[in-house]
């Protein structure tokens, strides 16, 4: 299934930021569903760990690669998802 979606990866990349570029669909939304399709399943993108729905809510939070206040935007290329432990290690680091 992850080599299917990885092949299937650009294809549905394109068609979700044409859905986002119509607001058809939030970027956090889009971001999701693009980490679903490129790893099968919602995963931290810091440390590859699955994201937990358990009793603890440990629920994955929007990372920007390169911080706002370093100069980054909020544009696709630049967000990934990311365990709230992990992004508050990482705090305005490159």
């Amino acid at each position: 299934m992850v080599i299917l979606n990885k092949i299937l990866y650009p294809y549905n990349k394109k068609l979700i930021l044409k859905f986002m570029n119509y607001s058809l669909i939030k970027r956090k939304v889009a971001v999701r569903l693009l980490n679903i399709i490129k790893y099968g399943e919602l995963t931290c993108e810091i440390c590859k760990k699955p994201l937990s729905y358990g009793k603890k809510k440990r629920i994955g939070t929007i990372d920007h690669i390169i911080p706002k206040s370093k100069g980054g935007n909020g544009d696709l290329e630049n967000l990934r998802i990311a365990h709230r432990r992990c992004n508050g290690r990482k705090g305005n680091k490159i």
